[in-house]
Order: C-alpha cells, then sequence, then structure tokens
C-alpha cells in the first residue's frame, strides 16, 4: 500500500496505532456525510419555509444531494489511486465542511440545491474510503472489530441524524444542523493527515483514466437517481422525463458494463461479481438499504405530515433506531467467532420482519409511542445484519480490489435506499 500508512511498530496482530488512526479519522468523515444524509428530515418542514419552497420543491434537496452522492461513488477507486487514499480523505472532508458552511448561508431553494449537491458530491466518497481503509489495512481476525466500527456508522448515524437535527433546529436554528459538522470534521482532517502517507499526486493515472466507464456510470447512476426520486411525481412512464433519462440510464448501464469487461484498466472490477459470496452479499446489501433507509424516510415524513410533530419529537422517535444498537455491537465480534455468519445474517433479518409486522396494523392514529416500539426491535436486529455481512462480502476479496468492493458495496446500499423511498 504505497499510500497508506507511515511504518511504526506493530500491535499484536500486526496493526500500528497510526493504522488506527487512519481507520478511525475515515470513519469519522464516514459518520459524518451518512448523518448528514438524513440530518435535515427532521427539518425539513423548517427549511421549507425559511426558503419559502413548496414541499415538492424541497423534495429536490434529497434529491440532489443523493444524485451527487451516487455519481462520487464509483469514481471514489480511481481518485484515491491518482491522488493518495489520504490526500483524497482530506480533499473530500474539507470540501464536505465548506459545502456545510455554504448550506447554511442558503438564501432560496436553488442555491440551497446546488450547495446540498456540493455535499453530497463529497460525501459520497467518505463512505466507501471508511470501508476500504478497513479492508485493506486489518487483517482477517481483527476485521470484525473493523467492520463493527463501521455498522456504527452505517446504521446508527442515520438513526441519529433526525434526532441530532431535530434537537438543534428547535434549540438553535436550522443552520445549526450544517455548523455541526466542524467538530468530526477537524478531527477527521487531523487523524488522516497525522496517520496516512501523502504521496504526489499521480497525473499518469488521472491522464490514463477510463473515462468512457467515468462518464458512462454517472450517466447510468445519475439519471436512475432522479427516476426513482422523481418517478411517482411524474406519473413514471407516462412522463416523457422519466422515459428519456430510463432510455438514458439502460444505455449508459450497457455501455459501461461492455468498457469494464473489454478495458485493460477498468474503474471498477466487475469481474468480483463472479465471486458468489460477494454478488449475494451484494442482493442483501441493497435489502438492508431498502429496510434502513425507507424506514428513515418515511417515519419523519409520517409524523411531521400526518402529526403534526416538531424536529424535536420526530427525533425522539427515531432515535430508538439507533441507540440500542450501541448496546449489541460490542457483542458481534464474539458471535462471530462462535457461530457461522449466515445464520446471525437470519436473525437480524427476522428483528427486521418481526419490527416490520408490528406496524403492519398501522393507521393514523399510530404515532410516536407506538412506532418507537418496533424501531427499537428494528434496532436489535441491525447489528446481526451489518457486521456479518460486511464479512461475508469481503472474505474472497484481494486487497487489489479493495476499492472495487467498497465501491460495489455502497452502490448497491444507496440503490436500495433509493428504491424504498418510493415505496
Amino acid at each position: 500500500m504505497s499510500d497508506m500508512m507511515a511504518e511504526l511498530p506493530m500491535e499484536e496482530g500486526g496493526v500500528s496505532y497510526r493504522d488506527w488512526c487512519a481507520i478511525a479519522g475515515g470513519l469519522i468523515g464516514g459518520f459524518m456525510a451518512i448523518l448528514d444524509i438524513q440530518i435535515t428530515n427532521s427539518s425539513m418542514k423548517v427549511i421549507q419555509g425559511a426558503l419559502s419552497a413548496t414541499l415538492n420543491d424541497s423534495s429536490w434537496l434529497m434529491t440532489s444531494y443523493f444524485t451527487a452522492e451516487i455519481i462520487a461513488i464509483p469514481l471514489c477507486g480511481w481518485l484515491s489511486k491518482a491522488l493518495g487514499t489520504g490526500r483524497y480523505a482530506i480533499w473530500c472532508v474539507g470540501g464536505f465542511f465548506c459545502a456545510s458552511l455554504l448550506c447554511s448561508t442558503a438564501w432560496n431553494l436553488n442555491s440551497m440545491i446546488v450547495f446540498r449537491a456540493l455535499q453530497g458530491f463529497c460525501g459520497g466518497a467518505l463512505i466507501p474510503i471508511s470501508f476500504r481503509l478497513i479492508i485493506e489495512i486489518l487483517p482477517l481476525e481483527k476485521r470484525p472489530i473493523g467492520m463493527s466500527l463501521f455498522s456504527i456508522i452505517a446504521t446508527f448515524a442515520p438513526a441519529l441524524g433526525p434526532a441530532l437535527g431535530g434537537w438543534l433546529t428547535e434549540n438553535l436554528s436550522w443552520h445549526a444542523i450544517f455548523y455541526i459538522n466542524f467538530i468530526p470534521a477537524v478531527t477527521s482532517l487531523g487523524l488522516i493527515w497525522y496517520s496516512m502517507k501523502h504521496p504526489k499526486i499521480d497525473w499518469k493515472t488521472l491522464k490514463n483514466g477510463d473515462f468512457i466507464g467515468i462518464v458512462s456510470i454517472m450517466l447510468c447512476l445519475g439519471c436512475l437517481e432522479v427516476i426513482l426520486e422523481k418517478g411517482g411525481d411524474k406519473n413514471w412512464f407516462d412522463s416523457n422525463m422519466i422515459c428519456v433519462l430510463a432510455l438514458i440510464s439502460g444505455f449508459t448501464f450497457l455501455i459501461f458494463l461492455y468498457d469494464q469487461l473489454a478495458s485493460s484498466n477498468p474503474l471498477i472490477n466487475v469481474r468480483l461479481l463472479k465471486e458468489y459470496d460477494f454478488s449475494y452479499a451484494l442482493v442483501i446489501f441493497s435489502m438492508l438499504g431498502v429496510a434502513i433507509y425507507g424506514t428513515l424516510f418515511i417515519v419523519p415524513y409520517y409524523l411531521a405530515m400526518v402529526h403534526n410533530y416538531d424536529a424535536s419529537e420526530i427525533g425522539n422517535v427515531v432515535i430508538w433506531m439507533g441507540l440500542p444498537q450501541l448496546f449489541i455491537l460490542p457483542f458481534i465480534p464474539v458471535l462471530i467467532r462462535r457461530f457461522n455468519i449466515k445464520y446471525l445474517i437470519c436473525i437480524g433479518f427476522l428483528g427486521l420482519a418481526v419490527s416490520a409486522f408490528m406496524d403492519c396494523a398501522m393507521d393514523s392514529n399510530f404515532s410516536g409511542p407506538q412506532m418507537a416500539w418496533s424501531m427499537f426491535v428494528r434496532a436489535l436486529g441491525q447489528p446481526f445484519i451489518m457486521v456479518p455481512l460486511s464479512l461475508l462480502a469481503t472474505r474472497n476479496i484481494q486487497q487489489e480490489d479493495s476499492a472495487s468492493s467498497a465501491v460495489l458495496i455502497n452502490v448497491f446500499r444507496s440503490i436500495g435506499g433509493l428504491v424504498a423511498r418510493q415505496h
């Protein structure tokens, strides 16, 4: 790993102090990015009013963020190699924080949409970077610890976002939900700067990038994002816009797939899909994205629109989807050593199924107190999925394919979340 950590005496297991600092820096950056995906949910009505926007218009705030995020994810491996993982992470963290400050100064809806898109583009790389560092740095026997930490940011941060955003909005202002990024941004920058090497920029890699693959996957995923976000509003394929975007997305996907198989220097190693465990895990990651992000999108929306909950009240309900996980996750590495990880994944999805069953009798009288219990049961199940599933996906992945595996996992997770928000 030419752009990884400086050499220091190793701890037992071959992981140095600087290695852990690098992982911590990446995880904090990823936590910040995932937190901001959901932090505006409980405050959307306040932001909508402040920017004089309609409910339909304000939905572009989410669309712009997710479109930019999903476009940025596939570029992570190429830019990390060219710029150096440490430098690229620092640029993304710095860019994310600057975009957050711009969001707080937005003067109308259009400016906020642009600034949220910048935030999403920078944040899109931070999640796969944090996942990649765990795969590259930690040996197999210590990887469950790293994956448990990643699980915290991937499943606890989305639940914490609405709660934190609601508290800040009610007690300070909606601007504070963007100022809060200062502490994690500075911490992440300091840890990454200290722990990782920063080699010279590899201009040759930048120049020889797979630009056909880059352009095609950006068009494919960008169009798919808009289709999934706006399809319901436009009555799906009754809309000429949706039809055109679907044609572009499908055509560019075929171009991308052919290019990745034919290119000597592909953007993403799609041949990883031949690995059964990896492909199996990707499908489940998309299902997990549906379960987590669909719930975290619809619950705040429902409570605000039907029961007129304020930001703080919404946060007090959604936090129950995250808080119990903190008490379970420390035991997951121990359980992984004792039991088949596929059984643990099944237990986790059983918890999600029970949670969904608890809500199946939901009507207009179903509000926060009732929903909190189903959120609690869901939180008990989620830790049994994320960590074992991450290990299942990456146990046969070689170091040179860590970037591609991180990209594919996060793309599938994001697409699952996009699909869920339409149902």
